[in-house]
């Protein structure tokens, strides 16, 4: 009777393992082509400018998400050709909290090398004011909804 029950249960060990390692390389190799696809697509939407990633990296062993080569462009009307903001890596430690809490919450964030160009244009007005707009500019939908939930624990530039 023991050996049976004992095997039963390490048949669901190995499985569970099994499982667990299948998910942790899906995870490895699908979602950082989505994740930049997202960020590029839902954040260019977002600011109202082309906001690139050069790569994203996922370690969904330590739930830990990396962004190489982050740019967002200049304006339309800018004669420049260089881009608005830099950053050559952006890497956001996520908690494990995340999965139960229902918001981001990050143990580290470590932001190197920003550079952000930002011109005074005269009369008040800035190269970033559009950017500074629009997001600004969604308002939530009920205004007595409380601020979404999140938790920086480490922040690193």
């Amino acid at each position: 009777m023991f050996r049976i029950l004992a095997r039963r249960t390490l048949k669901a060990l190995l499985a569970t393992l099994a499982a667990l390692l299948l998910l942790w390389s899906v995870a490895w190799l699908a979602v950082p082509g989505w994740l930049k696809g997202q960020i590029e697509l839902q954040g260019s939407e977002r600011l109202g400018r082309a906001l690139r990633v050069q790569s994203v990296q996922f370690e969904p062993w330590s739930l830990r998400l990396t962004l190489q080569g982050l740019t967002l462009a200049a304006a339309q009307a800018a004669p420049q050709a260089e881009p608005q903001l830099r950053v050559e890596r952006l890497v956001l430690d996520l908690a494990l909290a995340s999965l139960w809490q229902g918001a981001p919450v990050l143990d580290g964030l470590l932001i190197q090398a920003p550079d952000l160009r930002w011109t005074h244009r005269g009369g008040g007005r800035h190269d970033l004011d559009d950017v500074l707009q629009r997001l600004a500019g969604g308002a939530p939908s009920d205004p007595a909804a409380p601020p979404p939930a999140f938790a920086v624990h480490n922040i690193q530039v």
